[in-house]
């Protein structure tokens, strides 16, 4: 059996530890969703197929509720709501990365803009008020704009949007009559909440039904579901009967042991959660104090996710340079340049994994830079 965190046979190494894989790895918490499975109920949960935008009606009412908890008065779904639709995520699928000269074309603002920027210039030791990020929204906006993205908490960054810029997000959306997708699959992962489990700020406190805003969700970050392939979708009343038309005719539902797998998270899952998020945030600050020590290093201080995203002075090829530390240390991580070459220059690392691994990655990242 494969310990977690080691990877083998990766390009010829063995003993390939520490943070390339965006998912966490805590085999306790990953055995929650089996463990509460009924005896001999786990592969016989087929029941009705979906019936609310892909999910069974007693999971669109669970998550309902627990929307509503997580949200206030934001969210109000029930079972049998037009408003809320399951699909497994496809995997695979990547982000477009057209450079807006084609029809249909999407342009990236990347890490020179938005909270990015402030990232970048906070390594740099430049001050950028949050001003000139809304002037390079302006400034990138055109007649065949459509929608405006963001992802908060992020990755590879770790960013956590304010209440303040997302209503400034919504107000430009608005403006511009643009839709608003927020990626809040991490919203859960937050550092900043009176409690662990206290949720990242929702665009949904902020949006109206009658606002173009989509909210995407997935279990596989939050839960350690990665794999399962189970997300929903959250929006304004007539683009969810579009995608609902879609969802039905090119998936039909995601599967129905996944949405059991899902009900079990939701009902058993938060106290785990909320000891997953204690051991991240010591993981986070083990990192950020081990990297203070590394010679050439700069990395801001995440608020969610689980991700560092640390600036390396003197590094100009981010592949190369992980290419150098897999095969010299078998310590694998994701070279900025992968994330735009905005993140030329950096690297990810994905510090959710056990304590041990952790501490073994930076001591072997640490002598590599030395």
């Amino acid at each position: 059996m494969v310990e977690p965190g080691i990877a083998v046979n990766v390009m010829g190494t063995t003993d390939v530890v520490f943070g390339c894989v965006d998912q966490p790895r805590f085999d306790p918490d990953r055995r929650l969703v089996l463990n509460r499975f009924p005896a001999g109920k786990a592969w016989c949960v087929g029941g009705p197929m979906a019936s609310t935008g892909g999910a069974v009606a007693w999971l669109a009412g669970l998550l309902g509720a627990d929307l509503r908890t997580l949200t206030a008065e934001a969210a109000t779904i029930a079972a049998g709501s037009d408003d809320l639709i399951f699909s497994p995520v496809l995997a695979g699928s990547r982000t477009p990365r057209w450079d807006g000269t084609e029809r249909g074309g999407v342009t990236r603002l990347g890490f020179e803009h938005g909270r990015g920027h402030l990232f970048r210039a906070a390594l740099e030791g430049i001050a950028v008020e949050v001003a000139e990020v809304f002037d390079a929204l302006e400034a990138a906006v055109t007649p065949r704009t459509r929608m405006l993205l963001y992802t908060s908490p992020s990755n590879p960054l770790g960013w956590l949007a304010t209440v303040d810029e997302q209503r400034k997000l919504l107000e430009f959306t608005r403006r511009h009559n643009l839709w608003l997708m927020a990626d809040e699959v991490y919203e859960r992962l937050n550092y900043t909440g009176a409690k662990p489990t206290t949720p990242a700020p929702s665009i949904l406190k902020l949006a109206t039904r009658d606002d173009a805003v989509v909210v995407v969700q997935s279990f596989s970050k939050m839960y350690c579901m990665t794999g399962w392939r189970l997300g929903w979708l959250i929006s304004r009343r007539d683009l969810c009967a579009r995608a609902t038309q879609l969802n039905e005719f090119i998936i039909s539902h995601a599967p129905s042991f996944s949405q059991r797998a899902a009900e079990t998270a939701l009902l058993w899952g938060e106290n785990a959660l909320g000891e997953m998020l204690v051991r991240l945030r010591e993981n986070r600050d083990f990192c950020l104090a081990a990297m203070a020590k590394m010679p050439r290093v700069t990395v801001p201080k995440p608020d969610g996710a689980f991700y560092l995203f640390p600036k390396i002075a003197g590094m100009s090829d981010s592949f190369d340079f992980c290419k150098r530390l897999l095969m010299d240390t078998h310590v694998g991580l994701a070279p900025g340049v992968a994330f735009g070459n905005g993140g030329e220059g950096s690297v990810r690392i994905c510090y959710a994994a056990e304590k041990q691994i952790v501490q073994e990655g930076m001591g072997r990242l640490a002598m590599f830079l030395k």
